[in-house]
């Protein structure tokens, strides 16, 4: 077997250094990470390392120095640079390297296709693969087929999903033969219809299996523009869907653009028979060749693909972008259908369903898999986009099978961690097999719609990967996705904790209104008392720098702090501590009275509850003054900027007194509710400690620092008594 070429990374930038080792992993190379200048001196002795990737420009990199000793080493690599560096010092570095003898490749960043083709470059041809080899491998069916989805951008408008039949070859002595080493052989030695029908037959079979199971996909096929001038390529293939019972109408052959046969005249006949059968024809790897207009312009395609060069330098590269744009409008003008290859990111697919793309095709959606595979992918992406799409009211965000895929591909392939969870070298330590571990865990778990405990996963590996500069890369991964489960998990809404003695109503704004509930305008303390006002002429709580104050906007019944009125446009400063405002007019006992509380360990916020005259309000009774009256006595509401404070302590913000912390966890609002817990105080969310900043997840219990409570959406105390009494017996 021919021994595979390597490529040393060796920078800084962990975005770079992930899309080089993907690509390189992709095109077959051995990908290795040094994590020092001595690591990578040692891989410098190894004469299959064909590049190095690097960064001259930034502090602690090497410099030129590092360049030489590249150049000296026994190996001998291309210095493959990525760098910001400006033009001029771009040119002085090249020059000094030809001066030098030394062999040096310079990019920009950014511009990821010039890097791709210097690393194609690096990939030995096996010459060893024969036209004898091929054939034996059809002929003995060592090749196998292998399907990567293409999914709708929004199935809301379109639920055609699909796949894309892909060739392999597995041979028992040369091993994995990349097509780049088979299908020109193919092409030129004349066995490319005998490949061809060979990939045909195994597609039609998988095809028909999973039909039989209820799912029913579009399968594209590649076609060799050399079988288009062939009479008898497309007289076999129509043969075969009757052999095989296979629909036409969900067939789509791909033909590549780029290749001159495709244009002829013979090839136009051939494909307009196809097309009068049903068959969709799309044009493939579109950009890449020299007759793309006219290609669009003679021949009956349906579909368009944009080629995966452009899509990956899309957030990059202006040029890209502007291609792609016109591209998609184009083809859309034309009624052609649009799919994108090559989407690798949540922001690529953002931007590409903006654009108005059809279909996504890539790494962000999923790899290439078995036919086995290929049934649970489907169940799993449509049930999860069905359930986000509804959720979002429109499908405005992704769907958590995509958020899945985006990040896991990567993580999962990192050549220590099994597929089946769990490493598969002895070569590191118990650490790093721990973050390896959890990594393993985090499919699975999110998959099966736990995706609290993916998040302690994440967590789990994000520490215990600290202590692993070499695994920059994969770190990266597991934070990006921590991040979106974090997305998902966090609430927006005002959000209410239910504990053993009411409901905490959790308001983070600067001003908030007092009063009875209004037609036109909201409140944001609702309290149904009739000695209330309407909002617009009750009470106004606001900030003003670090001050909390207090004013009447004109009551009817009047509001007072000790004895002196709130006026309108004269606000009263709340001090820290506890100030009542009495509700009546003057000269009567006031039946109700608010009590607002600025602790001291939160003084940022203002703790609202209210006290009433019970003797009074009943001899009222007839008159029912105050329908929500119980409940409205059982709730605080916490007014507040940005965080406050939890625990036993009766500075706190929230006083549990169950908790066995003075001060136990911190809550705060930033684009949604968070809670960390501090000092050694035990955190748990639905059932996962925690020790960091985690979502306070709505319709979950915690526990914090032994007390329990239940997070609920504001407004829906009234109908969780049965929550309020599990939580006041202490179950979780």
């Amino acid at each position: 077997m021919q021994p595979r070429s390597k490529i040393a990374i060796f920078h800084s930038d962990p975005k770079i250094a992930d899309r080089v080792a993907q690509f390189g992993a992709e095109i077959g190379l051995l990908v290795v990470q040094p994590a020092s200048r001595n690591e990578l001196k040692a891989c410098l002795r190894d004469p299959l390392v064909a590049g190095v990737v690097l960064d001259v420009g930034l502090p602690n990199s090497g410099g030129f120095e590092l360049l030489e000793s590249i150049g000296e080493s026994p190996a001998s690599p291309l210095a493959i640079i990525v760098t910001d560096l400006d033009a001029k010092t771009v040119d002085s570095i090249r020059r000094l390297a030809d001066q030098k003898g030394l062999k040096v490749s310079l990019f920009k960043k950014g511009r990821m296709q010039p890097l791709k083709t210097c690393l194609l470059s690096l990939v030995p041809k096996n010459t060893a693969f024969t036209a004898s080899d091929l054939n034996e491998a059809i002929e003995r069916q060592w090749v196998r087929v292998e399907y990567q989805p293409k999914v709708p951008f929004d199935p809301a408008l379109s639920r055609a999903y699909g796949v894309e039949a892909l060739v392999r070859i597995d041979h028992p002595s040369l091993g994995d033969i990349r097509p780049d080493d088979f299908i020109g052989l193919a092409e030129n030695e004349g066995l490319i219809g005998k490949l061809t029908d060979s990939v045909v037959r195994q597609a039609f079979r998988d095809w028909r299996s999973w039909s039989e199971q209820g799912l029913t996909l579009r399968l594209a096929l590649n076609v060799s523009p050399s079988l288009l001038a062939d009479g008898e390529w497309p007289e076999l293939f129509l043969r075969r869907c009757a052999e095989f019972k296979m629909e036409t109408g969900w067939i789509t052959l791909e033909i590549t653009e780029s290749g001159s046969g495709a244009s002829s005249a013979a090839a136009l006949e051939t494909l307009t028979r196809l097309r009068l059968r049903g068959i969709t024809l799309s044009i493939d790897d579109f950009g890449t060749g020299f007759s793309s207009l006219a290609t669009l312009y003679k021949l009956p395609f349906g579909e368009l693909k944009i080629d995966k060069n452009f899509i990956m330098d899309l957030q990059e590269s202006a040029e890209a972008r502007a291609l792609i744009e016109s591209t998609i409008g184009m083809a859309r003008r034309l009624g052609l259908k649009v799919t994108a290859e090559g989407v690798e990111s949540q922001a690529v697919f953002h931007e590409l369903r903006l654009m108005g793309c059809h279909d996504a095709q890539g790494y962000f959606i999923s790899k290439s898999m078995p036919a086995s595979e290929v049934p649970k992918f489907f169940a799993a992406w449509i049930s999860l986009m069905e359930n986000e799409t509804g959720r979002a009211g429109g499908g405005h965000t992704l769907p958590k099978i995509a958020v899945i895929q985006s990040m896991l591909n990567g993580i999962l392939d990192q050549p220590e961690a099994g597929v089946n969870g769990g490493p598969r070298s002895s070569g590191h330590d118990t650490s790093e097999l721990s973050a390896l571990e959890f990594t393993s865990k985090l499919p699975s778990l999110a998959l099966q719609n736990h995706p609290i405990a993916a998040l302690a996963s994440c967590h789990a590996a994000g520490r215990k990967l600290e202590r692993h500069q070499e695994r920059a890369a994969l770190k990266a991964k597991v934070l990006e996705l921590r991040r979106l489960l974090e997305n998902e998990l966090v609430s927006r809404d005002d959000i209410e904790l239910i504990t053993a003695t009411g409901p905490i109503r959790l308001l983070p704004r600067h001003s908030a209104l007092i009063g009875r509930p209004a037609g036109k305008k909201p409140v944001d303390v609702a309290i149904g008392c009739r000695f209330f006002s309407r909002a617009e002429k009750n009470l106004r709580l606001f900030s003003e720098g670090t001050d909390w104050l207090i004013e009447d906007l004109g009551s009817t019944n009047g509001s007072y702090i000790g004895h002196e009125a709130l006026l309108p446009r004269r606000p009263f400063t709340l001090p820290l501590g506890e100030t009542v405002i009495k509700i009546g007019k003057p000269g009567t006992v006031a039946p109700v009275s608010i009590h607002m509380r600025r602790p001291p360990a939160s003084p940022n916020a203002v703790v609202l509850t209210l006290a009433a005259n019970s003797s009074q309000l009943l001899s009222m009774e007839g008159e029912n003054p105050w329908p929500s009256y119980e409940e409205d006595l059982r709730t605080s509401w916490i007014v507040f900027l940005d965080s406050i404070t939890i625990g036993a302590s009766k500075d706190c913000a929230i006083v549990l007194n169950d908790t066995r912390a003075d001060i136990a966890a911190e809550i705060r609002f930033h684009d949604g509710f968070w809670i960390k817990p501090c000092g050694n105080a035990e955190l748990i969310v639905a059932d996962m400690p925690f020790d960091e900043t985690v979502p306070l997840l709505v319709a979950s219990n915690a526990s914090i620092a032994g007390a329990n409570v239940l997070v609920a959406h504001a407004g829906t105390a009234s109908s969780l008594s049965d929550s309020q009494s599990s939580v006041r017996s202490g179950s979780n």
